[in-house]
């Protein structure tokens, strides 16, 4: 019996059933199919969790984005506003980059907190290929 190699995405009990596909050619289809059916249930829960790792990282790191927008929202708009005391105390023209820029605050909030950091498109597409790896296709 010769070394067999892993492939990227198998897991221990893919490779026995090709150990088991090589010594015994002859062996039982149903035995086979119902070791190809674990292994494949076996990938999909490992792919499940990893994936919520995944996903649990992917929002901390849009939440923590959010949290440096608006720190740097708050600095740079509390240092116009002390430009504009010093050179213009007259006219209160810091509202207007205040204004505008807190529209691309609430936004950047409402898209990580309210509508989640998922983009629909690429999860069907993950999914799309997730499917075609577990059937075999390249």
């Amino acid at each position: 019996m010769g070394w067999v190699g892993w492939r990227r995405g198998q897991t221990r009990l893919t490779v026995r059933i090709r150990r088991v596909r090589r010594r015994w050619p002859r062996a039982r289809p149903a035995v086979i199919a119902a070791a190809q059916r674990t292994a494949k249930s076996v990938s999909f829960q490992a792919r499940d969790s990893c994936r919520a790792c995944s996903d649990g990282r992917e929002r901390a790191k849009a939440k923590y984005g959010f949290y440096k927008h608006l720190a740097v929202y708050v600095v740079m708009n509390l240092m116009l506003f002390f430009i504009n005391l010093l050179t213009a105390p007259d006219y209160f023209w810091c509202i207007w980059p205040l204004i505008g820029w807190g529209i691309a605050v609430a936004i950047h909030a409402l898209l990580v907190y309210v509508g989640g950091a998922r983009n629909v498109i690429v999860d069907r597409l993950t999914e799309r290929e997730l499917h075609r790896d577990a059937r075999g296709h390249g």
